[in-house]
């Protein structure tokens, strides 16, 4: 298994990022997503992505541990990075006075490319989301 961890620091109290990603069915902080299927709620949930006419990315809701501001989740579809049996947690934690950090750790296993391959693919799209919800965590009304 290959391990990825990317982390960032987030101008957001703690209990703000957490309120974004804790709401597993609420992806409005996405770019590109064009719908959003749910089925279920709470760990067990499942959730369909959908971006343009491509299939569904559908992702299971594993774990939800409000104490430890963290979730759990797989991949079980559409999968549309180069890895199989993913399993990811991302975790809020308190970096300062109004200050968060995003830790978004994957594990996975390469699929039809090598390890570095894979984990750089997974490295780029943490990055992405991580810039995502930095923009919808920091964002003043």
């Amino acid at each position: 298994m290959i391990e990825v961890l990317v982390k960032a620091d987030i101008a957001a109290t703690p209990e703000r990022l957490w309120s974004l990603v804790k709401d597993f069915g609420e992806v409005s902080w996405m770019n590109g997503v064009s719908r959003v299927g749910i089925d279920g709620e709470g760990v067990g949930m499942v959730r369909r992505i959908y971006v343009g006419d491509a299939p569904p990315v559908r992702e299971v809701l594993e774990s939800c541990d409000e104490e430890a501001k963290q979730i759990g989740y797989t991949i079980t579809e559409g999968n549309p990075l180069p890895v199989k049996d993913y399993h990811a947690t991302v975790t809020v934690v308190e970096a300062g006075p109004g200050t968060s950090q995003l830790e978004w750790r994957g594990r996975f296993n390469a699929k039809g490319v090598d390890d570095e391959q894979a984990e750089a693919a997974l490295r780029g799209m943490y990055g992405v989301l991580i810039s995502w919800l930095k923009a919808a965590a920091e964002k003043t009304d």
